[in-house]
């Protein structure tokens, strides 16, 4: 018994890490939709484009990566009042959280390594000027497969969560069929997508939106 209460005080109280969650859910809609785009049809307005945004690029991308520590923390607590000893929830943090490193990479690639390589090349003409364009377009290939990889595997974890409060009573179980809709909606939408712009990372943002708000309900009314 004392072993029980000892290990129960060990647990954090879901309060905070449950406001984390749904303060992060509802601003990254917000953010997302001011995510900066570039349209060029030359390499002089592209470069131009991307130093004429930069700024606003790197605060966009910094709160977003931010919003990824902030969450994977509050989910961490989540998966601890959960039961970490749980398989559901350890598969579920290792799982959502391989997916918000991937798109913390994302987000340094488009939102400081590009403005950076653009800033430091902007005078590059013939060869020079391919090279900074073959790099560009490597790390453009990169964000789309780390972003791709990054929401999968937030998906996964979401669904292993799901799992784990399909089995609990009351509002639990309808938050764990939330889950399931908001972890499959963002692979379908990733499946139908070619390119994932603005448009799509706004759709998949705001499935993932909706389980946040729900979770951050459940923690911070102390329901989980």
């Amino acid at each position: 018994m004392l072993q029980g209460e000892s290990l129960s005080a060990r647990i954090p109280d879901g309060v905070f890490p449950g406001a984390v969650i749904l303060t992060c859910g509802l601003l990254s809609i917000v953010v997302v939709t001011h995510h900066p785009t570039v349209h060029a049809h030359t390499p002089a307005q592209l470069f131009a484009g991307i130093k004429a945004l930069g700024p606003a690029t790197e605060i966009v991308h910094g709160i977003l990566i931010a919003f990824m520590f902030a969450l994977t923390f509050g989910f961490s607590v989540f998966a601890m009042r959960q039961g970490i000893a749980r398989l559901t929830s350890l598969a579920g943090i290792l799982s959502y959280g391989m997916g918000a490193l991937a798109l913390c990479g994302a987000g340094l690639i488009d939102g400081f390594f590009t403005p950076m390589i653009v800033s430091a090349n902007s005078s590059a003409t013939g060869a020079a000027l391919s090279a900074v364009l073959a790099v560009l377009s490597g790390g453009a290939a990169m964000i789309q497969v780390l972003t791709r990889f990054g929401f999968i595997a937030m998906s996964a974890g979401i669904c292993a969560w799901s799992a784990g409060l399909a089995t609990s009573p009351g509002v639990q179980r309808y938050v764990a069929i939330t889950g399931l809709v908001a972890a499959l909606a963002p692979v379908g939408i990733l499946a139908a997508a070619h390119q994932i712009g603005p448009h799509v990372l706004t759709s998949i943002v705001i499935c993932q939106a909706v389980w946040y708000l729900a979770v951050g309900t459940l923690m911070v009314r102390r329901v989980l």
